[in-house]
């Protein structure tokens, strides 16, 4: 599934955590897999869940069982492209960071609070902030010179919506 505004991401279902057995030449008596699955706008989770949970059943014997447990269940979601909260955004970045021509609207990564506003019908835009790097690890900075201009971008589209 793709999405014209999420052009890098795409829906996956990635193992990331595995636990099983305890020596190389010994039948695991558990197995543990965590799964991170990202979804897309228009993707509903449940039926990917069921649809999962059919799959295992495949696999399924006197010896073999499966349960799961759901950590998160974030939906996809997507503000509407022509809210007026995206238009001021439009305009704004224009404004204050001297953008020029069409600016593109692109999604969000994966997770983010965001799909509780705009299930609720709120239009939210996210991912203006300072210039810098290593975003959510353990050398993230930002430059000092761009968060005037973030607190600016941000007291703009407060102050006009």
């Amino acid at each position: 599934v793709k999405s014209e505004y999420f052009p890098d991401y795409s829906f996956k279902i990635t193992p990331t955590l595995m636990n099983a057995g305890s020596g190389e030449s010994i039948v695991p008596d558990t197995a543990k897999v965590l799964f991170d699955i990202r979804t897309m706008p228009g993707q509903n989770n449940d039926q990917i869940i069921k649809d999962l949970m059919a799959l295992f059943k495949n696999f399924r014997s006197e010896k073999i069982s499966f349960t799961y447990e759901i950590k998160n269940n974030v939906p996809a979601t997507l503000s509407n492209p022509n809210a007026t909260i995206i238009a001021l955004a439009k305009k704004t970045m224009k404004q204050i960071y001297g953008f020029t021509g069409n600016i593109i609207l692109k999604g969000s990564g994966p997770a983010n609070e965001s799909y509780m506003l705009i299930n609720a019908g709120i239009p939210t835009i996210v991912g203006f902030g300072p210039e810098g790097e290593g975003f959510h690890s353990a050398n993230e900075y930002a430059e000092i010179k761009s968060i005037k201009k973030s607190v600016d971008f941000v007291t703009e589209i407060a102050e006009n919506l």
